[in-house]
């Protein structure tokens, strides 16, 4: 039985300290284990930090389903942020609901989605290597009740409504 302190990220860890070549992520053709998940995760997640995530900040995710999807949802977790997932096939006007609600800070896409924003992007098959630290000081992470995700649900009366999703929320 897990803690109820426990977080993704923490849950994430234990599973790199555990086995580190145990696969992590598969998508297609393509798979990843934990080490890479870790440090690619972390290496985005520092770039998030110093870019303006952190606790109480949102970042959009909008991307393909891939490996490198699961790897952005991590780091936005371990920047200690919320992720934000949209689908850029969205009508515009519910699109401009969503993002006035949620007031994002960043958008983290991919070259196929290119989701475009007047707010700083980041795409991350654009991305260099770099060092594969976690983000310095890890920002709200860990911590049960922090904001792990926001979903956007139209409701009743088809105006976007948004869920507030928690670490102990995803971890129970």
């Amino acid at each position: 039985m897990r803690s109820p302190a426990s977080s993704l990220a923490t849950l994430v860890q234990a599973a790199v300290a555990a086995d580190p070549a145990a696969t992590a992520v598969v998508a297609g053709d393509d798979r990843l284990d934990y080490a890479g998940l870790d440090a690619r995760s972390s290496r985005l997640g520092r770039l998030l930090v110093e870019r303006g995530a952190g606790p109480e900040e949102v970042v959009v995710v909008a991307m393909t389903r891939s490996v490198d999807l699961v790897v952005a949802l991590l780091a936005v977790v371990k920047s200690g942020a919320a992720y934000l997932p949209v689908d850029p096939d969205y009508p515009a006007e519910r699109l401009a609901a969503v993002l006035a609600t949620a007031r994002p800070v960043l958008v983290l896409t991919d070259r196929a989605t290119g989701f475009a924003s007047d707010l700083p992007t980041v795409v991350v098959d654009d991305l260099a290597e770099g060092p594969a630290e976690p983000p310095t000081p890890a920002p709200g992470g860990g911590h049960p009740e922090r904001l792990c995700y926001v979903m956007f649900t139209s409701g009743s009366t088809g105006v976007p409504k948004g869920v507030a999703v928690t670490d102990a929320d995803v971890v129970a």
